[in-house]
């Protein structure tokens, strides 16, 4: 059986999936309902609902994407599994979207883990401001690939999207990530 916040992370999904909900209409009382949990344990496990829909944006889309790269150390792998997952839940990501709250954590959480990953990986001897500066600039350009690839029905396959972000990179950065691959 399911732990009261599995369910209440389930419920919250299956409401933003169906016609004519979105994040600013569902409320506590509905995925508690749906998930059948007391208020109580909403509140044990979430500060709100932008807590909880949070919450939701990581399970799906960062906790494997954490895993992979741990385990391979290589971003382009860890990035391919975290577009996979997107595509795989493009109408859930497509209404996390569409709200630029929820947008905007994607993205400080796809930044950091690059930044930290990059940090633990080359060490911190190797990125000078300058590459950091390359690196945050270069992240803000995917950032907009990203988003408009969400936001248009993911119509470009994941190897495309890759090849775009590889592609974007400044030569400086390519130098590095490169052995990353």
């Amino acid at each position: 059986m399911k732990s009261a916040r599995e369910r209440i992370l389930d419920a919250a999904q299956a409401l933003l999936l169906r016609p004519g909900k979105s994040l600013q209409t569902i409320s506590v009382n509905e995925i508690i309902k749906e998930a059948d949990v007391s208020r109580q344990s909403f509140y044990r496990h979430f500060k709100d609902t932008d807590d909880l829909f949070f919450q939701v944006y990581n399970e799906l889309f960062f906790a494997r994407t954490d895993q992979h790269l741990s385990e391979t150390g290589s971003f382009l792998k860890a990035n391919r599994v975290l577009l996979e997952q997107i595509k795989e839940q493009l109408p859930l990501c497509r209404e996390l979207f569409r709200q630029s709250y929820y947008q905007n954590m994607f993205m400080n959480r796809f930044h950091e883990e690059c930044l930290t990953g990059m940090l633990d990986i080359l060490g911190r001897s190797q990125l000078t401001e300058e590459l950091q500066i390359l690196v945050e600039m270069w992240l803000y350009g995917t950032d907009y690939l990203l988003s408009s690839w969400v936001t248009n029905g993911a119509k470009e396959s994941v190897d495309t999207m890759i090849r775009l972000f590889c592609d974007s990179m400044p030569p400086e950065l390519y130098a590095l990530y490169k052995p990353l691959m």
